[in-house]
């Protein structure tokens, strides 16, 4: 699936340029740079790897070693690591946590050495990043194969995925959740999904400026559409993992409800976050906290 397509569609194309100038420009890059890489998308829209690379040519050098990495390492590294932890740690229960779709495991550091150094922090992911942490009290394992978490029976407390859900195919998503009820704990359990959605129904905590009145001018399917190409330059574009599974299967947070219900899972927390300033690629985000029954 190739999103940038979507990008001939002037809404969209709108609502992803204010998400990247709102969200760039505060971090000191400038509102022609941002418009510079609209127009390179859209351009080189029929082929991706080519749009990454003019981008890098002729815009801005967004891989590690060019002038946004430093603003990329600092955000995954300290910023999305803080903000995390500032939304699930009313949650954090047990003694071990599991990030599902870890990456370079930084939430997993950040844990064990800003929070509590006696927890025990497993992050697992399908990719095994090149600056992958793992220390005392922090590991990492791959998950291989991808529908299965490699952690112990009943061995996971706390399990966060942060960002993850959609890049996971719809009719994936019954062995995941079966995987979940398999590592928590029976008694002491908690599930903390921080997702890329939308919610018709709740004021945002963040309106994101005009970000929440774009998206909603949107249909669904172009919200979806719009939110694909802006995980695509999260994903792709700021980070090279062109090898990463993207299905970009966005869901209304009525239907994640619905869903996880469905697998017989108490909801034990909900808000619809809208766009959190400290996100680095702003799409719309929700919290959802679940509890597996007895």
């Amino acid at each position: 699936m190739n999103p940038l397509l979507y990008l001939t569609n002037q809404r969209i194309k709108e609502f992803v340029f204010q998400s990247l100038q709102s969200s760039y420009t505060r971090r000191g890059i400038a509102t022609e740079v941002v418009e510079g890489i609209v127009d390179v998308l859209a351009t080189c829209r029929e082929n991706p790897e080519t749009a990454v690379h003019r981008v890098y040519e002729q815009v801005i050098d967004m891989r590690p070693l060019g002038c946004f990495g430093e603003k990329y390492n600092s955000y995954k590294r300290w910023e999305r690591p803080q903000f995390l932890y500032a939304l699930m740690k009313e949650y954090l229960i047990g003694t071990t946590v599991v990030d599902v779709g870890c990456g370079d495991n930084s939430f997993c550091k950040y844990l064990v050495t800003n929070v509590n150094q006696n927890l025990l922090c497993i992050g697992t992911d399908v990719l095994c990043y090149p600056d992958c942490y793992h220390g005392s009290h922090v590991d990492f394992r791959l998950q291989e194969p991808p529908l299965q978490i490699p952690v112990n029976t009943h061995e996971a407390n706390c399990v966060m995925f942060a960002n993850v859900l959609h890049h996971i195919k719809h009719e994936d998503l019954n062995s995941i959740v079966r995987e979940v009820i398999r590592i928590t704990s029976p008694e002491r359990n908690v599930i903390v999904i921080i997702e890329d959605t939308w919610d018709d129904k709740s004021k945002p905590v963040w309106e994101g400026k005009d970000l929440n009145t774009l998206l909603f001018r949107l249909t669904p399917e172009e919200r979806c559409r719009a939110m694909a190409i802006i995980d695509w330059i999260g994903t792709d574009l700021a980070t090279g993992h062109l090898a990463m599974s993207k299905p970009f299967a966005f869901k209304s947070m009525e239907t994640w409800e619905q869903f996880f219900l469905k697998h017989g899972f108490q909801i034990i927390g909900s808000r619809y976050l809208g766009f959190p300033p400290q996100k680095l690629h702003l799409n719309p985000q929700g919290l959802l906290v679940l509890r597996k029954k007895p």
